[in-house]
């Protein structure tokens, strides 16, 4: 007596149902975990930027202060206190009968 090939069919797709779930169940976690991972990687690059910005914003007032001590100073001063303070800050002179101490500590 040949075997009803309906029921064949009927177990065939019975045995497929699990596998597929298993295929789309691994899909998804490793769909998840890929996501994860780029998550936390993009939060890192974001605060090592927050930093970077923070750096840059101190300089950019540093030098934003240098800028308007300059402006004051020439501003203010006559051409013989302009170069004694260039001689003085970027060469290190000093003159003659003058003293310079400096502190090691």
């Amino acid at each position: 007596m040949p075997k009803n090939p309906v029921k064949r069919k009927k177990r065939k797709q019975r045995q497929a149902k699990p596998l597929r779930s298993l295929i789309v169940a691994f899909a998804f976690t490793c769909l998840v975990i890929y996501l994860a991972v780029t998550a936390i990687e993009t939060g890192i690059k974001i605060g090592d930027t927050n930093e970077k910005i923070k750096l840059a914003k101190s300089q950019y007032d540093a030098i934003i202060d240098d800028n308007k001590n300059t402006k004051n100073l020439l501003k203010n001063a006559d051409e013989n206190d302009i170069i004694e303070r260039i001689a003085r800050e970027r060469l290190g002179y000093v003159f003659p009968d003058e003293k310079i101490y400096y502190d090691v500590n």
